[in-house]
């Protein structure tokens, strides 16, 4: 261990460059596992909006403003659509073509936070560890496993604020270019959000550092032609629609304000940051509370310490008055990892070993619940026993509290076999080979649902998705018949719009399977009740609290009636 901490603190370039890539390298490998699986971890808006859009792009061949369900889909800029789509020409139409994605920007995540933390201290073993601490969250382990546009506007983010800390210490005006490259891909990926991270951190720097003062005060015709830069990258995408579609860009505008609920107080912020901190959350809230009790040996960590809670507050703050999703608290981690690997050099030990073994008492019910509940409904075999070896070494590691390195690598392991290895065998928007097999060539409405959720994806388009039938869906001449999903809980509902139109249909098929409803982790059906539950847990099955999918088919002569 000695030499190893030896070799860490030679100041050698080469040597950085080669530890951060393995850094990089190792935060791919470990976040890929799971991303291929239908019944890996995802959330609606992934299956719903970010997977169909691309394959929406491919069949219109539209690169500039994409369409959805035949409605323009500029809500949201189009970065990741662009990334996704370039991601299916090069690799083929796949989830793990489409997730990967956001592997690598969960990826320089993590690197990026390591490259902060050098540029904080120019000390390569904190900065490593900080990186290593970030890529065993909770947050980046589950927000990489699906694709969404989160942890890519973080990211774009925090490199922003890394290309500033560079033009402060470096007084050059070159890393300007990079924080205007960077705030233009995040705002291209989410709009003004991405100035959270990267303005909490700046206006941090502002308060408790004198060099980020001399850079705007005293060079405010260089932060001129870099916010110069970032409008001529950005703003054309926008001007464009704008200019295309006036009254459907400010309705849009309008639609997305009332959505965020702006001024309604949430405390929210309170809970998000410690969700997405985990097993850190204990340790981290010790250092916010009692930082002296954790005293940095190296006197440029220690003093970066209350610019990292700052940012870290401040970051949070502005979701005390909006609607959010624990999700949008993504870009936290990287004053969250920062703060907590400042704790390398503690001497206070007996501290570090009470809040590592909280950690670990709050983990072992989760992981346990998990591993009790594939055992109980018999989904997994192999994976449970991979599961617990990683707990044991992962309780082992954190009861001692010792070290970070290694509490952060077992924490790795373990979020790694749990979300890609175990989650993915309990079956969770399965959906039949005959299904995919029945649907292919053939025009397909999901309804309402959108049911089977990833079934876009497993055929390769972006199927058509509608909360009311239009005409024009059930009035097709000539072809293949078309074909409808609906839910259970919403086939009545499609059933009476049909014979509203008048047209005839016939209910050819329907399977179960367990569903994401909006996250992830929700994947009974909707309005399974407790008794469904216990009548589960009974029968170590679970079917009784699996969705219906049902599919329809118009039958030939009502293609070509007319419309009552």
């Amino acid at each position: 261990m000695t030499s190893l901490l030896q070799f860490l603190a030679e100041p050698n370039q080469r040597k950085r460059y080669l530890l951060l890539s393995l850094l990089f390298l190792a935060s791919v490998v470990v976040l890929s596992p799971g991303i291929g699986e239908i019944t890996g971890v995802t959330a609606k808006d992934e299956y719903f909006l970010t997977l169909r859009t691309p394959l929406s792009m491919m069949e219109q061949d539209a690169w500039v403003v994409p369409r959805l369900d035949g409605a323009l889909r500029v809500k949201k800029p189009p970065m990741i659509s662009w990334l996704t789509r370039a991601s299916f020409e090069l690799f083929g139409v796949s989830l793990t073509s489409a997730r990967i994605v956001n592997v690598l920007f969960a990826a320089l995540l993590v690197l990026v936070v390591a490259l902060i933390g050098f540029e904080l201290s120019e000390n390569l073993r904190y900065a490593l560890v900080a990186g290593l601490i970030a890529l065993s969250t909770a947050g980046v382990a589950i927000q990489s496993k699906y694709l969404m546009l989160d942890v890519p506007t973080a990211t774009f983010s925090a490199f922003a604020f890394y290309w500033f800390l560079r033009a402060c210490r470096t007084r050059s005006i070159s890393p300007l270019i990079g924080v205007a490259i960077c705030l233009s891909g995040g705002f291209l990926t989410k709009g003004p959000v991405v100035g959270v991270i990267f303005g909490s951190g700046v206006l941090s720097l502002f308060i408790i550092n004198h060099e980020a003062r001399y850079l705007i005060w005293r060079r405010r015709g260089e932060l001129v032609a870099t916010l110069l830069l970032f409008l001529g990258l950005t703003a054309p995408w926008f001007l464009y629609v704008y200019l295309l579609y006036p009254d459907y860009s400010i309705e849009i505008i309008q639609h997305d304000i009332a959505v965020r609920g702006f001024g309604n107080v949430t405390l929210l912020p309170l809970v998000g940051p410690a969700i997405i901190a985990f097993p850190w959350t204990f340790l981290l809230m010790h250092l916010l509370v009692q930082p002296k009790s954790f005293p940095a040996n190296d006197p440029r960590i220690e003093s970066r310490r209350p610019m990292l809670a700052l940012w870290l507050g401040l970051s949070i703050l502005p979701f005390f008055f909006m609607k959010s999703f624990i999700r949008y608290f993504v870009g936290s981690i990287i004053p969250i990892a920062l703060l907590c690997a400042a704790a390398v050099e503690s001497d206070g030990r007996r501290s570090a070993q009470i809040h590592g073994r909280l950690g670990m008492i709050v983990t072992s019910i989760i992981v346990l619940f998990f591993v009790g509940f594939t055992w109980w409904f018999k989904t997994s075999g192999r994976e449970i026993a991979a599961v617990f070896l990683a707990f044991v070494i992962f309780a082992i590691v954190w009861w001692k509290g010792a070290r970070l390195v290694p509490m952060a690598v077992s924490a790795t392991i373990l979020w790694t076999i749990l979300l890609g290895f175990l989650y993915p065998t309990l079956g969770i928007n399965e959906i039949p080979s005959r299904i995919v097999k029945e649907v292919e060539g053939r025009p397909v409405i999901l309804y309402r649902g959108p049911q089977p959720s990833l079934l876009p994806i497993k055929v390769g388009r972006s199927l058509t998705q509608r909360f009311m039938l239009r005409m024009s869906d059930v009035s097709r001449k000539g072809g293949p018949r078309p074909l409808i999903f609906s839910t259970g809980e919403d086939a009545t509902a499609l059933e009476r719009e049909l014979k509203e139109f008048g047209v005839k249909f016939e209910r050819v098929d329907s399977y179960k399977t367990l569903s994401s409803r909006v996250w992830w982790i929700r994947f009974a059906r909707q309005g399974a009740t407790w008794s469904d539950w216990v009548t589960a847990i009974q029968r170590r099955s679970l079917e009784p609290i699996k969705r219906t999918i049902v599919l329809y088919v118009l039958e030939p002569e009502a293609l070509s009636r007319p419309i009552q």
